[in-house]
């Protein structure tokens, strides 16, 4: 299910302050009316084989009484380590969430208030979490029961699962298909849950127990398992739970069947109608027995029962649901109880449980592994592979050069490609704005762009995003433009994709868009049980590019510090399989930040399409209207160059001044940034054009200085690409390998002194067609090489 209606940590990042201290482990235990056995499992908290120091241990008190449970949480006063925390709203999701946004661990831990864990439990936990090298997202282990009463003897294997029990084994694994842990005894890593969302709160049992609703765990485990993370058992980390004689009458484990069917229908609605077949042939099977009701001599005989309880739940509740093999096709005599049923199936298509948007599968548990290929067979039918690219929504910009370079790198491996685009300012007012961008990003592969649109403000007290900022500790503006990017009206846009192809891969650009990749993956996952690989191209040190731009915090007005930033950054990235950069520094810096994530320095291209276009200007001797051309987007880094060139290297040039050409929206951020040096040299400003090329193809030389950023110069690359000679500086090649750096040497002009002295010299020359340049952007940077680079990626991650 969506869980922007379940709970509070809907669109939130996992950006806690759990790795600032020095809990290691947060243990809840919620409980309601157990003040019998609420003791024993706070004493094995406490005697874990822990210093005190690492284990928090957090009561979550749900009792009616509220005085009674103050009262009781007194006895622990005592406890340093032990939080007793009162909570007047019922239920267990609910309960476990006020114990998450309690919880200081990285780690946090559930036991239930009828359970005692093992002396070694926190260890075992924390060991198998660690294992794994922060990869694991889930943790539990074995449940083993305390009988209170002799176990009656129909008591079967098939039915343990029911109350609780879990057995995987005895060693330290992944969970296979069809496998899951019980929330008696299960931990989470706090930020994944946290950014997953928590637990669902229209899922999991309320009070007394009166409703046996489920599936809370599983749920809340696949929203995790769907943002890359793993679910481990850990066979020593050992709970035992008590089983009440409640629990060990046959009537009980019939409702507990019913109340199975209604939480798969509300976990996974999108289900109803293959579950509707479902229920449908097991009510046929048992038709043609002549009984509804069979014999309860053996725990076989009472799963058959439960099984028939679970299906005409099912049939009741899916009444609008017509299953795809009527009765009359499938040879089945016309009884009195068939033609009932069938006079349920038979009510039209139309569901109050067919909106699939944001929905998670069914539980294994009531349903046997051929029934559970049939339900995924029946409901998805992925036709091809797919990959889904996130990304801002910026045409005609260097980063957008990287976007065309995926498609065309997706499409050359065989996907079909959806653009998402993820806005981090309010969306254009008029739908023909947001048409014409979406027309220009719609790159050759594309099939489809979606524009996530919104229209919030940042106002401060008087937007969403301002209450999320204030519900997220009042954090750094990276995580504000994630969440921002994360909202949007993308969903609706991206199902039909999703339920047509096979999404193999969701490829993102920049930390900001991570959010929006991580929802994007665990859709899919809800959608297909299907976890695609997440690929992000960082572009950046996206903290330093904030800290260089003095980016404003939008709500308190004031500059984020870098380590606020970086760790934001840092956290988002945590949730990709593969890190991309296009700078070997950026490289080495994430790779000592993130070392377990694998990262990957691809040199970046130009848009294959504009490439083909550029290498058609070589050679070109026609007459030449400007001696020198910069192209830029209005960004910051733009305007950092251009004021450079215009106050530290133009006042060097002897003679006439050079006929200059500044294309693209640098004029307008050059206005608003510096309108007196904008009104010196307005002349050269030119603006925005529909074709690049022509300015490319008048001009003697290009202008490709870099002041600011952590990657090379896409204008650096794109002049080399027209076989024009290009004057650069040092930063334009940053991040390059030593090689390609080597054979760049004779464009770099670092000092306003060298700069201008390369531009009299150029003057001085004239017209001039460069082969070297050509030649270099043919050897070190030409598509083919992105291209092959991708297609090994994509093929290693993939097999």
């Amino acid at each position: 299910m969506s869980t922007s209606d379940a709970n509070s940590f809907s669109g939130l990042p996992a950006l806690g302050s759990a790795e600032q201290s020095e809990v290691a482990l947060s243990a809840v235990i919620c409980t309601y009316n157990r003040y019998d056995l609420l003791p024993e499992a706070i004493e094995s908290l406490v005697e874990q084989d822990l210093p005190a120091g690492s284990l928090e241990i957090i009561v979550v008190d749900n009792s009616p009484d509220q005085a009674c449970a103050a009262r009781f949480g007194q006895r622990y006063e005592g406890l340093s380590n032990l939080t007793y925390l009162v909570e007047p709203k019922p239920g267990l999701s609910n309960a476990r969430n006020i114990g998450t946004a309690a919880a200081l661990g990285r780690i946090i831990a559930f036991i239930d208030d009828d359970a005692r864990a093992c002396s070694s439990w926190a260890k075992e936990l924390l060991d198998a979490h660690a294992a794994f090298g922060g990869r694991a997202g889930i943790v539990g282990g074995p449940i083993v029961p305390r009988w209170t009463v002799e176990k009656p003897a129909w008591i079967g294997k098939p039915l343990l699962g029911y109350l609780s029990l879990v057995d995987l084994g005895h060693e330290l694994r992944e969970l296979s298909t069809g496998e899951w842990l019980a929330g008696c005894n299960i931990s989470f890593d706090r930020a994944s849950l946290i950014c997953a969302g928590g637990f669902s709160t229209r899922l999991g049992r309320i009070g007394s127990g009166s409703t046996l609703l489920s599936n809370d765990e599983i749920e809340a485990c696949e929203r995790v398992r769907a943002m890359g993370k793993l679910a481990i058992y850990a066979p020593k980390a050992v709970v035992e739970h008590v089983i009440p004689p409640e629990r060990l009458t046959q009537s009980w484990f019939r409702r507990r069947a019913a109340w199975q069917a209604v939480s798969d229908l509300l976990s996974g609605p999108e289900h109803a109608p293959a579950l509707a077949e479902i229920a449908w042939q097991r009510l046929c099977r048992r038709s043609r027995e002549g009984q509804l009701f069979g014999s309860l001599r053996s725990a076989a005989a009472l799963k058959r029962d439960m099984d028939l309880a679970y299906s005409i739940v099912i049939a009741a509740l899916c009444g609008g649901v017509e299953p795809e093999q009527s009765y009359a096709s499938a040879d089945v005599p016309r009884t009195p109880v068939v033609n009932k049923l069938g006079q349920v199936f038979r009510l039209g298509r139309a569901s109050r449980f067919a909106d699939p948007i944001g929905q998670f599968g069914v539980s294994p548990l009531a349903l046997s592994a051929r029934e559970l290929r049939g339900l995924y067979s029946k409901t998805h039918h992925p036709q091809k592979a797919g990959a889904i690219i996130v990304a801002p929504p910026w045409p005609n910009t260097g980063s957008s050069n990287i976007f065309a370079a995926q498609a065309a790198a997706h499409k050359n491996f065989g996907h079909e490609i959806l653009l998402v685009l993820g806005p981090i300012h309010s969306s254009p007012g008029r739908y023909a704005e947001i048409d014409e961008l979406k027309a220009e990003m719609q790159y050759d592969g594309i099939s489809g762009v979606v524009y996530g649109t919104t229209y919030d403000t940042k106002r401060p007290y008087l937007s969403k995003s301002f209450l999320d900022w204030i519900l997220a500790g009042r954090d750094d503006c990276l995580s504000i433009d994630a969440r921002y990017a994360a909202r949007g009206g993308w969903r609706a846009g991206i199902l039909d994709f999703i339920d047509r192809h096979q999404v193999d891969v969701v490829h993102v650009n920049h930390a900001f868009e991570m959010l929006l990749a991580v929802r994007i993956r665990e859709l899919v996952f809800r959608r297909t049980a299907r976890t695609p690989r997440v690929i992000c191209d960082t572009h950046d040190v996206q903290a330093k590019t904030y800290m260089n731009r003095g980016a404003e915090n939008p709500f308190n007005k004031r500059q984020d510090r870098y380590s606020d930033l970086l760790e934001s950054e840092l956290s988002l990235y945590r949730n990709a399989d593969i890190l991309i950069h296009c700078s070997k520094d950026d490289k080495a810096f994430f790779e000592r930040e993130l070392p377990i994530i694998h990262h990957q320095l691809v040199i970046p291209c130009l848009n294959p399409q504009h490439e083909k276009t550029l290498t058609q200007i070589r050679g070109h001797t026609g007459g030449s209207q400007f001696d020198f051309v910069y192209f830029g987007n209005n960004n910051f880094a733009n305007f950092i160059a251009v004021k450079w060139l215009l106050t530290e290297v133009l006042p060097l040039l002897n003679g006439p001044p050079p006929r200059l050409a500044f294309v693209g929206r640098i004029k307008e951020l050059m206005r608003e940034m510096d309108r007196q040096l904008y009104e010196k040299h307005k002349n050269c400003f030119v603006g925005s054009v529909p074709d690049i090329e022509v300015y490319y193809s008048v001009s003697t030389a290009v202008l490709a200085p870099s002041r600011a950023g952590t990657g090379c110069s896409l204008k650096f690359i794109e002049a080399l690409c027209t076989g024009k000679t290009v004057i650069a500086t040092e930063d334009s090649v940053r991040g390059l390998p030593d090689h390609i750096k080597e054979r760049c040497a004779e464009f770099i002009w670092d000092s306003p002194r060298q700069f201008a002295d390369a531009m009299m010299m150029t003057l001085a020359r004239g017209l001039d067609d460069n082969h070297r340049a050509a030649s270099i952007y043919d050897d070190c940077f030409h598509s083919k090489h992105y291209m092959a680079g991708m297609n090994d990626l994509f093929t290693e991650i993939l097999q």
